[in-house]
């Protein structure tokens, strides 16, 4: 009988982005406010749990007989809520998310993607300048107390940016999805070519921690029919 495994964020990200986990078809839109998005985040740099998954184990013949999408990655308001269409080619460690979406497309756009949303006061017809892309970034230039919230960390989603790093008044932001490509020395190397302070680097430390360590992803394998 298979069991619950445990894997790390940066693993579903790399599952996600090879097309060997998909979704059903069946599934529904993303629907995540960018608001919940950077709450999971806080969560997750907290501690908190993420909850368990439920991925399908794939047979040869499923690409044949069920219709399969890619995560989202670059999500825009009213008009992209969902990925292209693909076609399943098994490798024999396969999985379709049947509980679980809309937090792994969280993750892989706040990693790996954008969030695009109206403008205040913007048309609502889609046009890049009415719903600009945003990337997640987190502010590393304090360290917070829990607010009303239960917020201790200010990530946000930002327009108009795309570098690594960049300075907004006494905030110094840090792109959220540079964690990917940095392992242990490029990490280090990177809080010593920008200069970052101790508090600075431990922060990018908590976030490193957290993608490429942490055992997050708690999934059960299921294997059979499913039934829609």
């Amino acid at each position: 009988m298979s069991k619950y495994q445990s894997k790390s964020i940066k693993w579903a990200l790399e599952e996600i982005q090879s097309g060997h986990l998909l979704l059903p078809a069946f599934q529904r839109d993303f629907v995540w406010k960018h608001e919940q998005i950077e709450m999971l985040f806080d969560s997750l740099m907290q501690g908190y749990p993420i909850g368990s998954m439920l991925f399908w184990k794939l047979k040869e013949d499923s690409g044949r007989k069920y219709r399969f999408y890619r995560m989202l990655s670059s999500y825009q308001e009213n008009y992209r809520v969902r990925s292209e269409e693909v076609k399943a080619t098994l490798t024999g460690a396969d999985f379709a998310v049947l509980d679980g979406q809309q937090r792994l497309t969280a993750l892989n756009i706040g990693l790996c993607g954008t969030y695009a949303y109206r403008k205040k006061y913007a048309w609502v017809k889609y046009s890049e300048n009415n719903y600009p892309p945003r990337r997640l970034y987190l502010d590393i230039s304090l360290c917070y107390n829990e607010d009303e919230d239960g917020k201790v960390y200010h990530f946000e989603f930002l327009s108009g940016h795309t570098e690594d790093l960049f300075a907004d008044g006494e905030r110094l932001w840090l792109r959220v999805g540079i964690i990917i490509d940095l392992n242990k020395e490029a990490r280090r190397a990177f809080a010593r070519d920008n200069s970052l302070t101790y508090e600075q680097s431990d922060m990018l430390d908590d976030l490193w921690d957290l993608v490429w360590e942490r055992e997050t992803i708690s999934y059960y394998p299921k294997s059979g029919i499913i039934c829609t």
